[in-house]
């Protein structure tokens, strides 16, 4: 985990709790208390929090009787975010509501669930009683249905922008904005002109328990109807599920490929198509000649011995566009709901060779 990481954790900390303590918090984390320390000294001389033993309170907190949570100025509109975690896909969806926060002149205050339902309701629970203008949020397990942080947020007084939910799901959406990636409509576009560059069937390797997975494979299925061809479908299970039955299912992915003749692979997410990747090589399969493969994230897909090809979902855009909205609600009220899809775009790297545009939309 980087400094600035950690250090937007323990503000997170002292705006939701108003005070932190350092041996529960490291224990959090994961990090030593070693670390901890320094990360409070740099806080502290940067003039964010005030050390005390056992851990450290807000700069201003109800220890020196002030409120815990404020604006940095009287004036200025503060909007939080609650995500599931700030890495990976959600890092530049901070930056770009951080960015777009920076140039509105308001404040962004994050919160981090650790995709966990419990910390996810009591954080959204103490966000809504602070004095927050705007809320952007990313709900756990939301396009399954109702849950307890949505009923919460039913009752919200302030604008809420859901970010990369689209909530298609849920019978009564609420009066909240969202602002997603198109996955559906970008894996179909893509697919669509991949089986009409290479003339053949493209196969689908797909994470289960990742909330993006149902609408790619939506995409994906509907383009192969469209060209006539059948769907090859292979669940890929996290390795937080074992590594024998995450290989096992690369290799049966793999061995589709074979015997059906595949020459084209679309992949979610890019750990799972750098793996599926290196067992191809491990195979003699060589990668473009005979078999192309294309990520879906691009994340990490640029980092493997042999660079792939990906599917970008906008993730900066979406955080500035989502805290755009939020702050656009603030100052004008609310109207009409906005349902922002914005659109992935193809990334051409050395994992394939039919002539899809750089860059192009989806």
């Amino acid at each position: 985990m980087h400094a600035e990481e950690r250090h937007a954790l323990i503000q997170q900390e002292l705006t939701l709790s108003g005070k932190l303590l350092a041996t529960e918090f490291a224990e959090k984390v994961g990090v030593s208390g070693m670390t901890l320390r320094r990360d409070l000294a740099t806080l502290e001389r940067q003039g964010v929090l005030r050390r005390i033993h056992g851990g450290a309170v807000p700069l201003e907190s109800p220890l020196n009787n002030s409120p815990a949570f404020h604006p940095a100025q009287p004036s200025q509109l503060t909007i939080g975010l609650l995500v599931p975690t700030s890495q990976y896909y959600f890092s530049l969806i901070i930056k770009g509501a951080g960015r777009a926060a920076q140039q509105a002149g308001a404040r962004l205050v994050l919160g981090v669930s650790g995709y966990d339902p419990e910390e996810e309701l009591r954080l959204t629970k103490r966000f809504l009683a602070s004095p927050i203008d705007g809320l952007l949020i990313t709900p756990l397990g939301s396009d399954d249905g109702p849950s307890p942080t949505l009923d919460v947020l039913y009752g919200a007084t302030i604008p809420v922008v859901m970010v990369e939910r689209p909530l298609e799901n849920v019978l009564d959406p609420g009066p909240w904005d969202t602002v997603f990636t198109d996955h559906v409509r970008g894996t179909e576009r893509l697919v669509r002109r991949w089986v009409q560059s290479s003339d053949g069937a493209v196969a689908l390797g797909i994470l289960e328990d990742s909330p993006n997975s149902p609408p790619i494979e939506t995409g994906y299925r509907r383009a192969m109807e469209l060209m006539g061809h059948e769907a090859t479908v292979v669940r890929i299970p996290s390795s937080a599920h074992g590594h024998e039955a995450h290989r096992a299912a690369l290799a049966e992915l793999a061995e589709r490929c074979a015997t059906r003749g595949i020459r084209g692979v679309l992949v979610h997410n890019d750990g799972c198509a750098l793996a599926l990747t290196e067992l191809f090589l491990e195979q003699g399969v060589r990668v473009p000649e005979d078999v192309e493969v294309v990520a879906y994230d691009d994340e990490i897909a640029s980092l493997g011995l042999l660079p792939l090809s990906a599917v970008a979902p906008p993730k900066f855009e979406l955080g500035h566009r989502a805290a755009s909205l939020c702050l656009q609600r603030v100052r004008e009220g609310f109207c009409a709901r906005e349902r922002v899809a914005l659109s992935p775009q193809f990334v051409p790297r050395q994992s394939t060779r039919t002539q899809l545009p750089a860059g192009m939309a989806l």
